[in-house]
């Protein structure tokens, strides 16, 4: 019996040991990465706030009586903010670190406070967190109701209870209107989205007004999301207290955007139906687009809210679909987007050029090249949207080259590799192996020349971007300061025909 207490205790032992040396290690990552972000925001605190931004900071904090202590810790509060914004904003994958880490510790040890809310993109696709719900009872249509009680938000679009003041729901269209022959998807894109209001059933309206909010670190200049409602239209005059939505942008109480939308709101895309005997409303859905670059790098809260009638006979309800204040994701490139100009002639092929289009550059962190051809495969020379393909010089006419891409963006993403096959030509054999004509400097900034060693005379240069479109066309005694300023940063084909008519192909890189 000794010996089982003693086991069991040693057991515990390790069980508190192993715990203990988890805990310490997971808060040594997280105490880093959290000191890292401190000493960015430490070393770059000279920033200078743009003047019309430190005056409003200067002048709100006037309004709320500080002093000048206080105003001074106010406008230093607003660097600090900013600074960790940008830090995270330039770190992606390490903010996805800091949240990994901050995850793991509270889910088991509770040592981590909840992060500070970051950019929302919500589609309601997956886990719904930090949104709440007040409910009340409507006043005034699109005015400031009396809230005196929270409701909660149903997550399971499958088992929406009968009170359910906001719902998760799936794809479908909505009961009431298609009661009365119409369409209205329940969602925009995806699955799912939020129901605000519970009256789908003609007769259990009130003078209830449900309101969803969550508060959200703004990040972009410009804040987006989709809407469709279906309201009740009275026949009477009553216009103060119309079933409607609304939405707000808040900041510690205080409204900083704000717009409402009654069921008489003739901005909307409106179809007015008859349905059990009540007159309704319903807009297609819209896309809403508010302009919050005053408050970038700000916390705020949006205010989503939909209400019945003040005099309790008429309801209505709203849904909501992606919600987003961030970059979205770049494109990925397709196959299409993968172009290849080999090089060589005279029976040898000796190496190539590969590029994408159709994605912006200027989004792109890297690019990871790889070819594969006879056996043979290697990556490419460079990480940028154009690489040079070098592969073992031979005559591969008629043989595919594969080339293949990987893009990934600067905001961390990564692309699905796509891959396409080109039919590899090296001539007939026939002349110089590197061909009769040169092109330098080769990449240029402007200005290229032609340098050749056949006797025979160039008659014209056509010069066509990727596409097979002709940019720029010379005839000329000499072909040397070719001018390309001006045009896109790319790759160009150079069309070279002699005199005997004979064409010889090169590519030049303008960057």
């Amino acid at each position: 019996m000794k010996k089982t207490i003693k086991l069991l205790l040693l057991v515990m032992l390790c069980v508190h040991i192993t715990n203990a040396q988890e805990k310490n290690e997971m808060q040594l990552i997280t105490d880093a990465l959290h000191k890292t972000v401190a000493y960015y925001v430490d070393q770059n605190l000279d920033i200078k706030i743009p003047e019309i931004e430190r005056q409003k900071i200067i002048n709100d904090a006037k309004l709320e009586g500080l002093n000048q202590k206080s105003i001074d810790q106010v406008l230093l509060n607003y660097k600090k903010q900013y600074l960790r914004h940008q830090f995270y904003k330039n770190n992606p994958s390490l903010e996805k670190q800091l949240k990994e880490e901050s995850r793991g510790i509270t889910s088991s040890k509770g040592l981590v406070p909840t992060p500070s809310p970051r950019c929302i993109s919500e589609g309601f696709e997956g886990t719904i967190n930090g949104f709440g719900l007040t409910i009340g009872r409507t006043e005034v249509s699109c005015g400031a109701n009396s809230l005196n009680s929270r409701g909660f938000i149903n997550l399971d679009p499958n088992n929406i209870p009968v009170n359910a003041n906001a719902t998760i729901v799936g794809s479908g269209n909505d009961p009431i209107v298609a009661s009365a022959g119409h369409t209205l998807t329940q969602v925009k894109s995806g699955l799912r989205s939020l129901r605000i209001n519970q009256n789908v059933i003609i007769g259990t309206e009130n003078d209830e007004v449900d309101v969803v909010s969550k508060s959200i670190l703004i990040e972009e200049d410009e804040l987006t999301f989709d809407f469709a409602s279906v309201l009740e239209l009275p026949t009477n005059t009553h216009t103060n207290s119309l079933p409607y939505f609304k939405y707000s942008i808040v900041k510690k109480g205080v409204t900083l955007i704000s717009d409402c939308y009654m069921s008489n709101d003739s901005r909307l895309n409106n179809t007015i139906f008859n349905t059990q005997g009540e007159r309704f409303v319903f807009n297609q859905w819209e896309s809403v687009s508010v302009d919050v670059s005053n408050y970038v790098g700000q916390i705020v809260r949006i205010v989503l809210e939909t209400a019945d009638c003040g005099q309790g006979a008429h309801g209505g309800y709203t849904y909501i679909d992606n919600i987003r204040n961030c970059t979205p994701t770049p494109p990925c490139p397709t196959p299409n987007d993968i172009h290849f100009i080999n090089e060589g002639g005279g029976g040898l092929c000796t190496t190539g050029q590969a590029s994408l289009s159709g994605i912006n550059n200027s989004l792109v962190d890297q690019v990871d090249w790889t070819w594969a051809l006879g056996g043979h495969s290697g990556t490419g020379a460079s990480t940028g949207t154009t690489s040079p393909i070098y592969y073992p010089s031979g005559d591969w006419t008629n043989y595919y080259i594969s080339i293949c891409a990987t893009v990934t963006y600067t905001d961390g993403s990564t692309c699905t590799k796509v891959c396409k096959s080109f039919l590899l030509d090296c001539g007939d054999g026939v002349g110089d192996p590197i061909g009769r004509t040169s092109v330098y400097p080769n990449p240029t900034n402007d200005l290229f020349s032609l340098e050749t060693n056949s006797k025979l005379k160039v008659q014209r240069v056509v010069i066509k971007d990727l596409q097979g479109t002709i940019v720029k066309s010379v005839i000329q005694k000499t072909y040397d300061n070719i001018q390309l300023a001006g045009e896109r940063k790319g790759i160009y084909i150079v069309e070279i025909t002699y005199e005997d008519g004979s064409l010889e192909r090169k590519k030049v890189v303008l960057q």
